[in-house]
């Protein structure tokens, strides 16, 4: 995996937005850096470091976000079971049909009749 200047801005920013547990782990010096990524885009349930993860392996090249992707897909998959099965609260169409009643309208502590 080549590295470029915008890559190592990438990795450090992917570093500051990740919990401090995982940042021990993450060095640019690693030569498995490219395997690290894939299971951090894989893991995280973080918008903006799945985004900057993303960007950063697209960058990278050799196929590392087909690979990164293929992994997550499992996990896709799982949650749209959960998410299927969860119940739908959905509003019944005659609570949308009701009459919204005209708020009063008061001048100088009078009911103004329309």
């Amino acid at each position: 995996m080549n590295i470029d200047r915008y890559m190592v801005n990438l990795f450090f920013e992917i570093k500051r937005n990740i919990p401090s547990s995982q940042q021990a782990h993450m060095n640019i010096s690693n030569p498995q850096l490219g395997k690290l990524m894939s299971q951090l885009y894989c893991r995280t349930d973080d918008e903006n470091i799945k985004l900057l993860t993303q960007i950063f392996l697209e960058r990278a090249g050799e196929s590392w976000l087909k690979d990164a992707k293929k992994e997550d897909s499992s996990a896709t998959g799982r949650l749209t079971k959960q998410v299927n099965k969860g119940p739908m609260n959905r509003q019944s169409d005659s609570s949308i049909l009701k009459k919204k009643a005209k708020p009063k309208r008061i001048y100088r502590g009078q009911v103004v009749e329309e």
